[in-house]
């Protein structure tokens, strides 16, 4: 038996039947679920590092500043595929609820990413005195920070908590800088 090439134009269920060389007769199904469709997954304000996504503003409690909303996070990315937003807690996220450090990001069926919001090291979306005090207590060894908190806490990207960190956060809290 001898097949050339099969176009399929649609999505669906197809039974092919054949004759082999010696006359035998067969069919085989195939379930098609997916044609043609390129795989598009574009950031357009935000960056990744690795299997993370940054670059996500937060919010600022005492300012009463409110953070990214699912609905404007996904306004800055063109994708074909289905965007599915899970928080901390694992619970999938509405339009109106605001994205957090540790929310994941599952894109169709190919992808997953951590989102880290900058300055957010409780996770809430929101920056606060308590980030503040996660960091104060990092730097001077207290209670050390991990994972998604510790790439949190390094607000400006060096790898390491730094007095520049706590600055950066602290001016933040007052509303003299903004955190990306």
């Amino acid at each position: 038996m001898e097949v050339k090439h099969i176009y399929l134009q649609k999505i669906g269920e197809f039974t092919f039947e054949f004759v082999d060389k010696a006359g035998n007769k067969g069919t085989a199904t195939a379930k098609v679920n997916w044609i043609g469709e390129d795989f598009k997954f574009n950031l357009k304000e935000y960056k990744t590092d690795g299997k993370y996504i940054l670059g996500i503003k937060a919010g600022v409690k005492l300012l009463k500043k409110e953070g990214t909303t699912v609905e404007k996070f996904k306004e800055n990315i063109d994708t074909n595929q289905n965007l599915v937003l899970i928080d901390k807690d694992g619970k999938t996220l509405n339009d109106k609820d605001i994205i957090g450090t540790g929310t994941i990001l599952k894109v169709g069926d190919r992808l997953e990413y951590t989102i880290i919001v900058s300055g957010d090291i409780d996770g809430n979306g929101m920056l606060s005195t308590n980030d503040l005090s996660k960091i104060k207590m990092h730097y001077i060894k207290m209670k050390i920070l991990e994972g998604n908190e510790l790439k949190a806490a390094d607000i400006d990207e060096s790898g390491k908590i730094t007095t520049n960190d706590l600055s950066k956060l602290k001016l933040a809290l007052i509303g003299n800088a903004e955190i990306n």
